[in-house]
């Protein structure tokens, strides 16, 4: 059996306000392995992100309530963590590619500013050291005219080259877990699928686990070894990638399935 990286039990999270509370996560619970692809699938709204964010307590103070739960690193549960020890793990074990790189990267800084900016707090504070490795990964995410790249804004590039930063920078401290959060969502076709061999091949070349966020179940089946699908807040389905793809348990998940385009047609 493979060794449990993170294990989540039982979080449920509460968004609220002066008048309201919203209950968005209830009584969650899935594990990711060492070296495992997991994916977590559902429509939009249904809670993956705010799962994700609540993974390193990224979610936003005065709005946000952990109710109950644990959230266990290398057995450390990191809800129970002070915020100086959350740092030393948030950006170097744990990395994020969120789900939007032009609003996840600042418009001001230099994409070689906020390419090393991890680098040089968890793992070095020589700056050439940290530009050589941004980029051996920007060659590996297969952008070219490397010092042009980091000497650019984020505005003067394309949505697909921003993404591909973003993936770099999250390999940048060599992360034992990557979220990534609808990485290929706002991409084409083409460039979809260039991204997730990417994601694979770093994945057996590093033996980093991934936490693949997606409201896209045909795009996961490619990637994941199991899938985790939600639905309103709570998980209702998890199992092995085939194993979910082809013999769905739940109607939810079903109809995830039947949403996939297919070149298929009808004969009448």
């Amino acid at each position: 059996m493979n060794e449990e990286l993170l294990k989540v039990r039982n979080l449920s999270i509460d968004l609220y306000s002066e008048k309201t509370r919203l209950p968005v996560v209830a009584d969650v619970s899935f594990d990711v392995s060492k070296g495992e692809v997991l994916a977590l699938v559902g429509e939009s709204g249904c809670g993956k992100t705010v799962t994700s964010l609540a993974l390193t307590k990224l979610l936003p103070k005065g709005i946000s309530s952990y109710k109950e739960g644990k959230i266990l690193f290398n057995d450390q549960d990191l809800l129970q963590l002070t915020p100086d020890d959350l740092g030393k793990i948030r950006g170097k074990e744990i990395s994020y590619i969120f789900q939007d790189p032009f609003t996840s990267l600042n418009p001001l800084k230099k994409i070689k500013d906020q390419i090393i900016e991890g680098y040089l707090i968890h793992i070095s504070k020589n700056r050439q050291e940290a530009i050589d490795k941004a980029k051996f990964f920007l060659t590996k995410v297969g952008l070219t005219d490397l010092d042009s790249r980091l000497n650019s804004y984020p505005n003067q590039m394309s949505g697909g080259m921003l993404q591909r930063i973003s993936i770099a920078m999250a390999l940048m401290c060599n992360p034992s877990l990557l979220i990534a959060d609808e990485p290929t969502s706002a991409i084409d076709v083409t460039i979809q699928a260039q991204l997730i061999d990417l994601l694979l091949n770093l994945k057996n070349e590093t033996g980093m686990s991934i936490l693949f966020i997606s409201h896209d179940i045909g795009v996961v089946s490619s990637i994941a070894d199991r899938i985790s699908v939600m639905y309103a807040g709570k998980l209702v389905e998890t199992g092995e990638t085939a194993d979910i793809i082809e013999k769905p348990s739940h109607p939810y998940t079903e109809a995830l399935i039947r949403s996939v385009p297919s070149i298929k047609t009808t004969q009448k």
